[in-house]
């Protein structure tokens, strides 16, 4: 049998829980899905710099990025590419302007500083 006092505790324990289970939870949606932007602007990198030493043409690896990355806004991506004849090697460059998964809902995007750059670098010895 329950005291006269303790009536409504579990509900005064939710309501102090429940801002950090969801704040929690958020950042774990939030750092799964900038992991998983991140892992495509690294695979985009590496296939562009394998593309480079398959044909030996710049001109085709942004449109391997590109097929690549395809789901991502291509307004906030950046490819570079260089090659060091005396080290006989391609480096691809791709920078991604990562804006939060939240920035659709107004007061979430009120907490946000802005874009967050994803960088990869691959560099592989050509043939």
């Amino acid at each position: 049998m329950k005291r006269a006092g303790q009536r409504g505790i579990a509900a005064v324990e939710v309501a102090l829980a429940l801002p950090f289970l969801v704040a929690m939870i958020m950042t774990l949606v939030e750092t799964s899905n900038m992991l998983h932007t991140y892992q495509t602007v690294e695979d985009a990198s590496r296939e562009g710099a394998r593309a480079y030493v398959r044909d030996g043409n710049a001109s085709d690896i942004p449109t391997v990025i590109n097929s690549i990355l395809n789901k991502l806004p291509a307004t906030s991506l950046t490819t570079t590419v260089s090659t060091n004849a005396a080290a006989q090697t391609v480096t691809v460059e791709v920078q991604y302007g990562y804006s939060s998964f939240f920035n659709a809902n107004e007061l979430m995007a009120a907490f946000n500083s802005g874009p967050v750059t994803l960088q990869s670098t691959t560099t592989m010895p050509l043939p």
